[in-house]
């Protein structure tokens, strides 16, 4: 029912008003005074110039130029053109209205005693020419000259351009207010010396107001606006549908926030079946702000009823109210304007659409009262006025202000206007009686004087439904009255249902007494109804001599047979709490008209059907009311929360008890279940295998949700334990297993992956658990796997303490030796290593040593080659991935480990002088994991299970080399004692010094004899050199991933 109602009340005229002016109007032509002329604006409220219900913004009255083009009258419009007069306003002002202006005809070669058909246009310039070039302003004047009254009037249009749609800008603006294209056409009587021009504006206003709490308006624009329009309201009987519109018009911003009101214009538009995104509807983009997040957004807007067509006229004022901003909108206006879905809730008020204010309407509901004024003779009177009202609202006299003698009293929907005798005819009491409905309000004079006696009465009242098809005819409608009327119909022109013709292509909605035969209305159906809901509209018949004494009749045409839903809905979806899902227009309750009985007296008998396998988890409240179609309506209720896993469905539909197989459409039901989402596409994020952290997550359910997480270790389990902490949004820490909100966001922080643990995918699993039940779901967190780094081991000089020197050629064949040390090794490596097999200086890099190399062993220190320790500590510094590793030996004169020692001084190792010739096992060691790793843990601790070290065991050396003190947390392997270190570990620093390599290849059994030693000293030896090189390639292989397990 709404839907029909509100297409029916979509012409809604706006009103403006004009201002008096003195006699200095700055008009060029002041010659002979022959002809008096008063030129005003039209006020659409009451089709007087001296009324106004909206007052015109700043620029809406000026007139810049004014054209009065003049044709012989000969009474069926076809007279030539006879003369064209151009007025124009003095430098710096403006023509002013409401001035008489008297001049001369005889300068256009034109007569005052002769009649003519007079054509007005104000403010015509070359920005209402075709956009095109087609046409200058000569030629377009030149195309009227040629025509004929009735010609130019109905033919001679008015265009606009449009600006940019892909890059939007607020300077260009096609339609200003100062300068608005307005129009009259008129007819001069041969006796007439005084005639009035009102002049009407051309364009729609579109004012916007922002309601939206928690949001700022920001600027407006204006889509698809139609390109033109027949100057002199000569709309065709064919409105041209096809006609392509002005994508983009313009748009304005707003000055901080402030409302947008008298800057945004458009030509007239009538499209029968809007869409949210059609390229043919006249349409608003709404920017706006969210003053929180400070995000904008775009929101398209419609200009028009819902569920109905366009229909924008001329002088018509559209104002637009943002009531909230139901979902963020799109990035930009173009998005919007193509965009599929509304996103804001918003009301439009169509100001006074009958041009008496008889009629009221904003969009949600209808006030129409049957006259603005009641008038009373001195005898006195009473009468009742029957009020007609549509949606939500209750009728309330909200205004009352009479004098003694004068009152009146609302029972239901009647307002009784009573007026008791004057005690002297020539006094008078007046007042005013206020009626509310909704945000709706309406007007009514009472006036009580001599003379009073004016009225207007129809007979009957009100009249029976037509029937669906067209040419239905009324029962005779008699009009009473004290004098000549008029008659309107509305809505009028290309959206009208009835007509007071009974045949014709065009309805025909103005009448008058003229044409009646004993004051008889005719009215008809112009359309058939082919839908379900009703058509209405309104007749209003006025007075001539004073157009607000009036009488109003409701017009009624039935439907087929069936049921409209207000929103009309397909589907009601439920969160899994039994809350509204918000998404679109989706609504739990609607209105259900069912259409009227055969007589249109009741309501049609209804009931509701709700089905399907979890038709038990909804219930449906039914309300019925036999009188009034807005009272009937539906409302649809989750019963509980739905705490499994699957959706619960069910279909509804409506169906007439005395024929059932009359039905409305199904509506599917559904409640989602107990769940909530990570908002993580696929439930996975990605880190490295270094210190990481995820994303913050946001959860994604009910805000009464609450939430615990707990960690998932990878299967199969990792190697090595790892502290995984869940932090919030600003760091701190979080427990897991404990509950949190659903709008507690959270990341996960992953320490490093350590090298036991390279080379294989891991995963872990979050697993998020709604409390109280047992509904999960996981967010799987997938490391970047550790990849070894390649192995690249150079000498960095010759001699002693290189790698191919005969020296330390057991040591070297213990790290190549395939058993220990490649794919299929103990330690793992990519490649069984290539190690260096020269002692030859010229094979060390220590002059330049290569980006790649990540081992580097000292080789016999000199003074020639100084330098190269230099580039040493530079290479390990600047280690990138903290993986080289360097090997440093002592086989050099004491004057020559002097002078080494001096170069790594700033490491923290100092040289000490010694002779002995051999070295021990350290034998004390607290909670070192690097001692650790070589004896007890490492890949080489449980070598061969039978056998196990021998810590006294003796280290050879040639008592030249001498021994060192070492920094703080250096792990002391071999030592001399009482002269300190003679084999050291420092992962901090990557370093291993070795007191002197003749340890490595004096009573150590080969790499092969290995497994076969049964004597623990040697074994404790080869166990110690195999251990080392462990060290070494893991170092260089995962840098700090293997040393930072050594912590």
């Amino acid at each position: 029912m709404r839907k029909i109602l509100w297409y029916a009340f979509l012409l809604i005229p706006a009103v403006f008003t004009s201002c008096n002016l003195e006699d200095d109007s700055g008009l060029i032509p002041q010659e002979n005074r022959k002809l008096t002329i008063s030129f005003s604006v039209q006020d659409p409220a009451s089709g007087l110039a001296t009324r106004a219900a909206i007052a015109p913004e700043a620029g809406e009255e000026n007139i810049k130029t004014l054209d009065l083009i003049f044709f012989e009258s000969n009474g069926n419009g076809t007279g030539t053109f006879k003369g064209w007069k151009e007025l124009t306003s003095a430098s710096g002002s403006l023509l002013e209205m409401n001035t008489d202006i008297v001049f001369d005809f005889s300068d256009i070669g034109l007569k005052t005693t002769d009649a003519y058909d007079i054509l007005a246009v104000a403010n015509m310039g070359s920005n209402y020419l075709p956009t095109d070039g087609s046409q200058s302003m000569d030629d377009w004047k030149n195309a009227i000259k040629n025509s004929n009254f009735k010609t130019a009037r109905a033919e001679v249009q008015a265009f606009m351009a449009g600006t940019s749609a892909d890059i939007p800008e607020y300077i260009t603006k096609p339609i200003v207010s100062e300068a608005l294209l307005m129009s009259a056409s008129l007819r001069k009587e041969s006796e007439d010396t005084k005639i009035s021009i009102v002049l009407q504006r051309s364009v729609a206003r579109f004012d916007v107001y922002n309601s939206a709490a928690g949001y700022t308006l920001e600027s407006v624009s204006v889509w698809n606006g139609y390109p033109s329009l027949f100057v002199w309201n000569g709309e065709p009987t064919a409105f041209d549908k096809a006609a392509k519109r002005i994508a983009r018009l313009y748009g304005v911003e707003s000055e901080a926030g402030a409302d947008i009101v008298g800057k945004l214009y458009a030509y007239e538009n009538y499209v029968p079946a809007p869409k949210q995104n059609d390229q043919v509807t006249t349409c608003l983009i709404i920017k706006v702000r969210n003053k929180q997040s400070s995000t904008a957004s775009y929101h398209r807007v419609n200009v028009h009823p819902l569920e109905s067509g366009q229909s924008l006229k001329r002088n018509n004022v559209y104002k637009l109210t943002v009531n909230s901003v139901k979902k963020e909108g799109y990035a930009t206006e173009l998005e919007a304007y193509k965009g599929a879905l509304t996103s804001l809730s918003y009301s439009i008020n169509y100001w006074d659409m009958d041009s008496h204010g008889t009629v009221q309407f904003d969009g949600d509901n209808i006030l129409a009262i049957p006259s603005k004024k009641v008038l009373f003779t001195p005898n006195g009177d009473s009468y009742d006025l029957g009020i007609f009202t549509f949606g939500e609202g209750t009728l309330s006299v909200s205004k009352k202000v009479l004098d003694n003698g004068l009152s009146a009293t609302l029972n239901g929907k009647t307002l009784t206007v009573s007026a008791t005798a004057l005690d002297n005819v020539k006094d008078r009491r007046s007042g005013i009686v206020e009626l509310s409905f909704g945000n709706l309000k309406a007007t009514i004079d009472v006036v009580q004087l001599e003379g009073g006696d004016l009225y207007l009465e129809l007979n009957p009242k009100t009249i029976s439904h037509f029937g669906n098809t067209a040419g239905v005819a009324a029962s005779p409608i008699a009009v009473k009255s004290s004098g000549e009327w008029s008659a309107s119909i509305y809505p009028p022109g290309a959206g009208a249902f009835f007509s007071f013709a009974q045949t014709g292509s065009a309805a025909v909605t103005d009448y008058d007494s003229s044409k009646a035969v004993n004051n008889i209305i005719p009215i008809y159906t112009h359309t058939g109804n082919t839908g379900i809901s009703l058509h209405y509209g309104f007749m209003v018949v006025s007075l001539k001599e004073d157009p607000s004494v009036q009488g109003t009749m409701l017009l009624i045409q039935d439907g087929v047979p069936g049921f409209t839903l207000t929103p009309d809905i397909a589907s009601i979806d439920f969160e899994y709490d039994g809350e509204l899902t918000i998404t679109g227009n989706n609504t739990n309750s609607f209105l259900v008209n069912p259409g009227l009985t055969a007589d249109g007296s009741t309501v049609n008998e209804w009931e509701y059907v709700l089905e399907g396998n979890d038709a038990a988890a909804f219930e449906v409240k039914d309300t019925h009311d036999a009188s009034d179609p807005k009272l009937n309506r539906i409302t649809v209720k989750a019963k509980s929360h739905n705490e499994g896993n699957g959706i619960l469905k069910a279909r509804l539909y409506l169906a007439l008890k005395a024929s059932p197989g009359v039905k409305s459409h199904v509506i599917d039901i559904s409640q989602q279940p107990m769940s909530f989402g990570t908002g993580v596409p696929g439930n996975t994020l990605y880190i490295s295998e270094n210190a990481d952290e995820t994303q913050l997550i946001t959860l994604q359910g009910g805000s009464g949700m609450r939430w615990i997480a707990e960690l998932e270790q990878p299967e199969p389990a990792t190697a090595h334990a790892y502290n995984i902490k869940m932090t919030g949004e600003n760091g701190t820490e979080m427990s897991w297993g404990s509950e949190y909100t659903m709008s507690t966001k959270f990341k996960v922080n992953f320490p490093k992956t350590l090298y036991k643990d390279a080379n294989r995918n891991i995963t872990y699993n979050v697993k998020l658990t709604l409390a109280g039940t047992a509904v999960t779901i996981r967010l799987a967190i997938v490391r970047t796997v550790l990849q070894p780094i390649a192995i690249n081991t150079a000498n960095l000089s010759g001699g002693y303490g290189s790698l191919g020197n005969g020296i330390f050629s057991t040591f070297r064949e213990y790290g190549n030796y395939g058993t220990f040390f490649g794919p299929q090794g103990i330690v793992y490596t990519p490649a069984v290593p290539t190690l260096p097999n020269s002692d030859n200086n010229n094979a060390g890099v220590g002059a330049d040593i290569p980006d790649n190399v990540n081992i580097l062993f000292s080789g016999t220190y000199t003074s020639r080659i100084a330098n190269y320790y230099d580039n040493l500590l530079t290479w390990l510094k600047s280690s990138p991935g903290k993986n080289r590793i360097a090997v440093i030996t002592l086989d050099n004169s004491v004057a020559d480990n002097q002078a080494l020692f001096t170069k790594i001084a700033s490491l923290g190792y100092t040289y000490k002088s010694n002779s002995s010739v051999s070295a021990t096992w350290v034998g004390t060691h607290s909670n070192d994991p690097v001692w650790d790793y070589i004896v007890k843990n490492g890949p080489f601790s449980n070598y061969k299970p039978s056998q196990s070290i021998d810590f006294t065991a003796l280290f050879y050396r040639d008592g030249i080399s001498g021994s060192f003190d070492t920094p703080t947390g250096v792990t002391h392997v071999l030592e001399v004692p009482g002269y300190g270190c003679s084999l050291s570990v420092d992962l901090q620093r990557r370093i291993i010094v070795i007191g002197d390599s003749q340890h490595t290849n004096t009573w150590t059994p080969t790499y092969s004899a290995l497994a076969s030693t049964t004597d623990n000293k040697y074994y404790g030896r080869g166990i110690l050199w195999a251990s080392l090189w462990a060290i070494i390639y893991n170092t260089a292989q995962y840098g700090d991933h293997f040393t930072d397990a050594l912590k």
